[in-house]
């Protein structure tokens, strides 16, 4: 009876435990704080030392991990196929290995790294609604003995549960990050249609573009054809009001050339990367994202140059968010050069006006007075300044 009392206890608390689990995992949508709640609940109701969540990344073919409870690694990154997880995650076969060092498939240079040693493995497959496979879930070292077949059990439950919850967390930061986006191309388009004036222009580019980025500084650079250089009147951070060079040299250079974005995680370890600029500045490069800047009609105008990214390095989300970005610049420096083109006419005909001996005087459709150059002010003898905007027989009389 004793005994029959004790294993029906145990079946409540197993079932308390995973009850607790999935309010945690149908509560919170952050996917960060989602792995961190779930490794560590998971850990406590598997009686485990640690666990590791990690999921597919299908576009490297790789597994990652940011959560490694009580270790100093912040991210564990492995082929799929490699250690455990990754037959786990292959072959869909869920893994309780009783000595994990004696099994050929057990991926040791985790433990090298860390300092823990793993005794025993119990790993599950995350799947979607759909029955994809997404990740797995690997729970180490039980603190007495060694994994059940309820434990797999539980853990089967416990797996299931959070792959649906890391699917509806990633859509719902899919969501997020749209609405974010969307605000900072209205705040960027609001802010590069209120200036005309490129010199101006350039410094909002800059700002908005370091913001948006989360970046440490980034550069514009435009293309001189005439000369065969990049040149950049904008460098934040630094002394220098202007940079020149061939426009095929460096990152910048090459991006130029070549209208291929580049993103380097480790600038001085790209043989096309001019580390001059750093040499005169005193500043450090450590990861750069580069990318063409296009007109309308396709073709380059320069390249912009967003330089360290806060706390890590930029990824394919930072390059469509870039692209973007790119896009609005590129149109804000067609509106100013066209700007400036009307600026250039508008100058040029009045030094014509201030230099003929002929009075001239230009009205609109309604007769309203527009421009009085310096000879028609001697003959009529009106002021410009006082006629302007005055109908003709009115200035006239």
């Amino acid at each position: 009876m004793a005994e029959e009392t004790a294993v029906l206890r145990d079946k409540f608390e197993r079932f308390s435990k995973l009850l607790s689990i999935l309010e945690i995992l149908s509560r919170q949508i952050d996917r960060d704080a989602l792995l961190i709640r779930v490794m560590r609940e998971i850990t406590r109701a598997m009686e485990a030392e640690r666990s590791t969540l990690f999921i597919l990344d299908e576009k490297t073919g790789e597994l990652r991990s940011k959560v490694l409870q009580g270790n100093e690694l912040a991210d564990i990154c492995i082929p799929l196929g490699a250690g455990i997880a990754g037959h786990v995650v292959t072959s869909g076969e869920t893994l309780n290995i009783r000595d994990a060092y004696s099994d050929r498939r057990f991926f040791s240079e985790v433990d090298k790294k860390s300092g823990f040693h793993t005794r025993t493995i119990l790993c599950a497959p995350i799947r979607n609604e759909q029955g994809k496979i997404t990740g797995c879930i690997e729970v180490l070292n039980k603190n007495s003995g060694f994994f059940d077949v309820e434990d797999e059990q539980l853990l089967s439950v416990l797996s299931f549960q959070a792959g649906i919850a890391l699917e509806n967390a990633r859509l719902t930061e899919q969501l997020q990050k749209k609405v974010e986006r969307t605000a900072i191309l209205h705040d960027m388009m609001r802010s590069f249609t209120s200036q005309l004036e490129r010199d101006r222009l350039l410094p909002v580019i800059m700002e908005k573009i370091t913001q948006a980025m989360k970046a440490d500084r980034s550069t514009l650079f435009l293309l001189d054809r005439k000369a065969g250089e990049l040149f950049s009147r904008v460098a934040q951070g630094e002394n220098i009001k202007e940079i020149r060079f061939p426009k095929d040299r460096g990152i910048a250079g090459h991006v130029a050339t070549t209208g291929e974005t580049l993103n380097i995680k480790d600038a001085y370890n790209d043989p096309r990367f001019n580390q001059e600029v750093d040499r005169r500045t005193g500043y450090r490069t450590r990861t750069i994202l580069c990318m063409p800047v296009k007109n309308s009609a396709g073709e380059i105008l320069g390249a912009v140059q967003v330089l360290n990214k806060e706390g890590s390095h930029f990824n394919e989300e930072d390059e469509e968010l870039l692209s973007s970005l790119a896009s609005q610049a590129a149109v804000a420096l067609d509106n100013s050069n066209l700007f400036e083109e009307v600026v250039n006419i508008k100058n040029y005909n009045e030094s014509i006006l201030r230099d003929m001996a002929t009075g001239v005087v230009t009205m609109e459709a309604d007769g309203k007075i527009t421009t009085v150059n310096p000879a028609a002010e001697r003959i009529f003898g009106m002021q410009a300044k006082d006629a302007v905007g005055l109908l003709y027989h009115q200035a006239l009389n």
